[in-house]
């Protein structure tokens, strides 16, 4: 004889992998928004970066603008710094809708094994 639960835990396992997709779908818009929104940033860096090189360039040959062309440069350095943080950034969450999708194949097979 069929156990009457049957349909009760089929029904809730259902419901959890339903909210999982739907959770696993918020995560990955998540990360394409932020995705595109760093690759903008990166490009949006590398033009002040170019822009403050030339300044810095322009500034070196004037004869009294030494403190202000380091300052462009220290500025130029951080926006170097920062650049290559949003790269590793982005290289980090471009597997993550991977991972996450990996997770959640993981979860419906032990639930679907009862573990």
């Amino acid at each position: 004889m069929i156990d009457p639960s049957i349909h009760l835990k089929l029904d809730q396992m259902l419901a959890a992998q339903s909210a999982q997709a739907q959770a696993t779908a918020q995560i990955e818009h998540a990360i394409t928004a932020l995705t595109r929104g760093l690759s903008a940033l990166s490009d949006d860096l590398a033009t002040q970066r170019e822009v403050l090189a030339k300044l810095a360039e322009a500034m070196s040959a004037e004869q009294d603008g030494g403190e202000m062309r380091d300052l462009i440069r220290r500025i130029e350095a951080s926006l170097t710094q920062i650049a290559g943080d949003g790269r590793r950034t982005l290289a980090a969450l471009t597997g993550l809708p991977q991972a996450v999708a990996d997770a959640v194949a993981d979860g419906v097979r032990l639930s679907k094994s009862g573990e």
